[in-house]
Order: structure tokens, then sequence, then C-alpha cells
């Protein structure tokens, strides 16, 4: 493909445009087929021409580019529960996933570009009514590397989608998700956890539409910036005409580790419908005084605590995912070789 400047991540309600949030920019080179390795456990493969009207986080600009590479489809059928494991390492990747009635899977993609690998992923989930879908997007990328996931989610009727996205490590990264609850009833749990150290660049955006009545959303956002690490969070909650009893709520943890680190936290609530409840919240600081005088005492130096607290904060997303070799893994991974450098 030809050199394009690619803009993702778009605000759905832009603000003040001075602030730099709208969207991101990037300039796309040239991207190839993707490299992925899938395994499927009780799912088939399908036909993915239906989930074209499923938006995603990243937006069209950003799904124009991956729609001529190959794409991977997999439903789960009634009847059964489903796993899919995929991971992505280079170029443009298309995945898609259909839970069907009444089914219950779980979805873990990582992403794990080497150095100066360039990855583009996209997911598109469609549930079912009454199915219940565990997505687990792990980022774990060289310092050097750049990859961009883009989520989108359709539920139905009672669906259920329970989404945890977590940075281990990465040089430019972005994810996110958008969930359209359109059926009546439908909900979305999504818990985002991410260490950002060193140069890394990090950018977050989230979108719950509601247009189902009664339907649920709550977004969780709870990370660590340390060095020069750079972050951007966007959590859109919309409620659209016809979403009356629906309730949303997104709220963001940040701990900043260094005086160097950048944080934006954008959090916005669209409504268009009166019977609806939306709550938002940021706690954005640094450890206190107090603390660190406290831990000194105790024979911890400053490296020291800031990597305990480190660690603790990020196995508490880790010891959440539902495979345990994997979960085994990353908590293995994280102690040795990202906290503790061996």
């Amino acid at each position: 493909m030809s050199e394009k400047q690619l803009s993702y991540n778009r605000l759905p309600s832009p603000t003040w445009r001075w602030l730099g949030v709208n969207e991101k920019k990037f300039q796309l080179e040239s991207l190839s087929a993707g490299v992925s390795d899938i395994h499927a456990q009780g799912c088939v493969p399908a036909d993915d021409s239906f989930f074209e009207k499923v938006a995603t986080s990243a937006g069209s600009d950003f799904e124009s580019c991956l729609q001529n590479l190959p794409s991977s489809c997999f439903t789960c059928p009634s009847g059964q529960s489903g796993s899919l494991h995929l991971k992505d390492t280079s170029g443009g990747c298309r995945h898609s996933y259909l839970a069907e009635a009444g089914t219950e899977s779980t979805v873990i993609h990582l992403l794990s570009p080497g150095k100066n690998e360039l990855l583009l992923s996209s997911m598109r989930l469609i549930l079912r009514e009454h199915a219940h879908v565990t997505y687990v997007l792990l980022c774990d990328g060289h310092p050097d590397s750049r990859m961009l996931a883009s989520l989108g989610v359709l539920c139905g009727r009672d669906a259920r989608v329970t989404v945890i996205q977590i940075l281990v490590r990465g040089g430019m990264v972005s994810f996110g998700g958008n969930a359209a609850l359109a059926g009546e009833g439908s909900r979305l749990d999504c818990q985002i956890g991410y260490h950002a150290a060193g140069s890394a660049k990090l950018d977050i955006n989230w979108i719950a539409t509601h247009s189902g009545k009664n339907s649920r959303s709550s977004i969780s956002v709870k990370g660590i910036l340390r060095d020069h690490a750079e972050k951007c969070f966007r959590g859109t909650i919309d409620f659209l005409q016809g979403s009356s009893g629906s309730e949303g709520q997104e709220n963001e943890d940040v701990l900043m580790l260094s005086e160097d680190v950048v944080n934006q936290t954008v959090p916005v609530i669209l409504c268009r419908e009166e019977d609806v409840s939306g709550t938002h919240g940021a706690s954005i600081g640094r450890l206190s005084e107090d603390v660190l005088f406290y831990m000194n005492t105790r024979g911890y130096d400053q490296e020291s605590i800031f990597n305990s607290i480190s660690q603790s904060r990020m196995l508490s997303f880790i010891h959440q995912i539902p495979d345990s070799g994997i979960r085994c893994h990353y908590a293995n991974l994280f102690e040795k070789e990202i906290i503790h450098g061996m």
C-alpha cells in the first residue's frame, strides 16, 4: 500500500482542539499481510462478511488499511463452549468471532511484535442473546515496536462481554474498544491495566454505546506511569434514544512514579435519553512523602518501593487471565524481567 496519514482513536464528540486529544495520527508507510498463530477449540471457521457493520475503537480509517488483507473468522455454535487463542506478531491482522445464543467462550489475544516491528490488529466480536464472551488482550512488545489494536463488540439481548486489556510492555501502543450494547439487558465489564515505563507511548480509546434498554457498562482503568512514559485515555459513554433504564460508569486510577511522565485523561458522557445514569471519575497522583519515608525506614530504597507497587498492581490484572499457563507465564515474566530486569 502507498504511504498515507492514518487517523485513529477519534473521540465521538471532539473537545477543545488545543488539548490535542481528539484523535491520533500515524504515518503508515507500508503494511504487509499479518503473521498470526491461531488455536481454536469448540469453534468452527465462518464467513466474516456480516462483521463489517461492527464499528471498532480505532475507526474506519484504521479498518480501511486492513480490509484487503486476509482475515480469520470463527463461530462458537449453540450448545458449545469455545476458546480461541490468537498471537499476532507483525503486519496487518484481522479477526472476527461470533458467539451464538447461550454460549460461553474465551478469546485470548496476544500482541507480540519484535524490535522495530509494526503491528496493526483488528478484532470484531458479535454476541447473540444470552451469550457470554471473555476477551483478554495482552500487549507484550519490544520497547522499539509499534502496535495498534482495534476492538469492536456488538451485544444482543442479555449478552455479556467481559474485557481484560493489559499492557505488559511496548513502545508505541494503542488499544481500546467500541462496545455497542444494542440488546436489552446487555452488559460490558471492562478492566484495563497498564505499566508504561521507559519512553513508552500509550493511547487508549474506549466507547460504550447504549441503545438497548436496561443495558450496563463499566470501564475501569488502573495504571502506572514511570520514567518518561506518556499516556492518553479517552473514555466515552453514549446513551442513545431508547436506552432507558441503562447505567454506565467509568473511572481511572493513575499512579505517576516520575516527574517526567505525561498523563491525559478525557472522560466523556453523552446523553440523548432521560432515564439513564452515567458517572465518571479519575484519581491521579503520586506516592506521598509519608509512604516513602515509612518504607525507607524499613530498608526499602525508592526503586524497590516503585518496583513492589508496580508488581502488586499488575499482578492483580494478570491473575484474572482465565488460562492458567498464560497467567503463570506473565506473572513470572513481570516479576523477573520487567520489574527486576533479569
